[in-house]
């Protein structure tokens, strides 16, 4: 009787820990730009998939690994997921072996993983707040907030750029729209980089991450989309999808530096040692105002929530292993952003 009290307690608690996030499903078709059966057979397989899977917690992406459209985030993830041939399709870290008669059925198992995943809920959520392009088209930037369960291990956040805007000639098919294509990773590292969490770790985090724009960008509602996923890290290297997220809309893009000269009567910023010292004066008190350090190309180097009080403010933040060189100081109150260069001796 005890036995059952304690297994009831157990599913309560998993239960209550389970319901604050979802649990999304990574479909991915590793191709290629050459691959004649790429642009044949599965090209409608992966799209019957983007049709089912639309309503459902299921993230399809497209991931070249060889060819014209491969790049440093595709190959490595496919190269971690395995396989042999293309074109070949993953749920999450699982081949399908997929071929063309028995896509159907295939399809429809997926979709049954699809909707199991969904109804058990998540131990660790990544939720995209918002997207946004900086005032002078350079930088895109994603902030997200990372939710912590109780879970341990070794995980990582991988931040993409999902495109569907991109028109290229494709074996098989012809100089096509390519779907759901993956064409860039927000962090240097495909995968982001790992650490490892207390199973005793209940709560958040957020974070921005920052690209240099791609030349293709397209701030149309629907073409261009964000995927986020964690990543879970065996002993041996190998990562394991555990949860994900997308976004897709109309990216907003930033208001310049003009409409808050009134405002923020004076701001410089130095590096003193490995310290980054931002000193603001404001005629007005701001919460929640986001202090970012990019390099030129865009990456994201910090980014943390600081409060604006009216008058004079000064705020410390701590960096190591700096090069030197240009940087670039981003401070956004509200949907407005004031953007400054500096140079680190």
């Amino acid at each position: 009787m005890k036995q059952v009290l304690l297994s009831i307690l157990c599913l309560f608690v998993l239960g209550n820990l389970q319901a604050q996030d979802d649990q999304y499903t990574i479909i991915v078709k590793k191709s290629a730009d050459w691959c004649p059966n790429c642009g044949g057979w599965a090209w409608p397989v992966f799209e019957e998939i983007l049709d089912k899977m639309q309503d459902r917690k299921a993230i399809p992406i497209l991931m070249h690994h060889t060819g014209g459209l491969a790049n440093d985030a595709s190959i490595a993830i496919t190269d971690n997921l395995g396989g042999n041939y293309q074109p070949e399709f993953f749920l999450d870290n699982e081949i399908q072996n997929v071929a063309p008669s028995n896509a159907a059925d295939k399809i429809a198992s997926m979709i049954e993983v699809v909707d199991l995943n969904a109804s058990l809920g998540a131990f660790m959520g990544i939720d995209i707040n918002d997207v946004y392009l900086s005032s002078d088209g350079t930088s895109l930037s994603v902030d997200l907030t990372q939710e912590f369960y109780g879970v341990e291990g070794e995980f990582s956040v991988g931040v993409y750029l999902i495109q569907n805007n991109i028109m290229h000639n494709q074996a098989g098919k012809g100089n096509v729209l390519q779907p759901k294509l993956l064409t860039a990773s927000f962090t240097d590292e495909p995968f982001g980089v790992s650490g490892m969490i207390d199973g005793s770790t209940v709560g958040s985090v957020d974070f921005t991450h920052t690209l240099a724009a791609p030349s293709t960008l397209s701030l149309a509602d629907g073409d261009t989309e964000i995927v986020t996923i964690i990543w879970r890290w065996d002993d041996d290297g190998k990562k394991y999808v555990f949860n994900s997220d997308k976004w897709s809309g109309e990216i907003s893009q930033l208001s310049n530096t003009n409409e808050l000269e009134e405002v923020v009567s004076d701001l410089t910023s130095s590096f003193l040692g490995n310290d980054l010292i931002v000193n603001l004066e404001s005629t007005e008190s701001f919460n929640d105002t986001r202090i970012s350090l990019l390099t030129v190309s865009g990456k994201n180097i910090f980014s943390d929530l600081v409060n604006i009080n009216s008058g004079a403010n000064q705020f410390s933040f701590e960096q190591t292993e700096l090069n030197t060189g240009m940087y670039i100081l981003n401070v956004l109150i509200g949907d407005k952003q004031i953007t400054k260069k500096l140079y680190k001796n």
